[in-house]
């Protein structure tokens, strides 16, 4: 009796263990848990990186007129870069606009100050495609696995 082994008969998988299995496995996907430490890599930041500029080109691509006709909008040209023109970085950077900070405007008319003043548009414009394609790029780092587990779907989310 030693040397006597049992087969059961394989079951043949039905169709709903395929779809509970299907739904298994998108839903570890998608889903992820608390538990999971976020791995910080070189291939993380070079995959943040490129997909923050291919999110700005294809903001810029989205609106070409932004490249091809630049122009001020509302207090841009007509308070922030002008405070960069005539005043100091120190006054300016510690002032406030209509009781805001306006913060990232001021930093971005202090890079576009040496560019000229027919340029600063056009690199306004172009510095907003890329603040926003940084911000949104950022949901694909290894932090927001507790919302969405494959790093390839939250590229593709990001993109979306």
């Amino acid at each position: 009796m030693a040397g006597l082994v049992l087969e059961l008969p394989k079951r043949a998988i039905t169709l709903s263990r395929k779809t509970e299995l299907i739904f298994e496995r998108l839903t570890g996907q998608l889903f992820g848990s608390d538990q999971t430490k976020p791995l910080v890599t070189r291939r993380t930041f070079i995959t943040y990186f490129a997909l923050a500029f291919g999110l700005g080109l294809l903001l810029i691509l989205r609106r070409i007129d932004a490249v091809t006709n630049p122009q001020f909008w509302a207090e841009d040209g007509a308070v922030v870069f002008r405070n960069t023109v005539l005043f100091s970085f120190r006054e300016r950077i510690f002032s406030n606009i209509y009781g805001f900070p306006y913060l990232l405007p001021k930093l971005i008319g202090q890079f576009a100050k040496p560019f000229g003043y027919e340029a600063a548009p056009l690199v306004y414009s172009l510095s907003a495609d890329f603040v926003v394609g940084l911000l949104v790029a950022t949901f694909s780092l290894p932090h927001f696995k507790h919302v969405i587990n494959s790093d390839r779907l939250r590229i593709v989310f990001a993109c979306w």
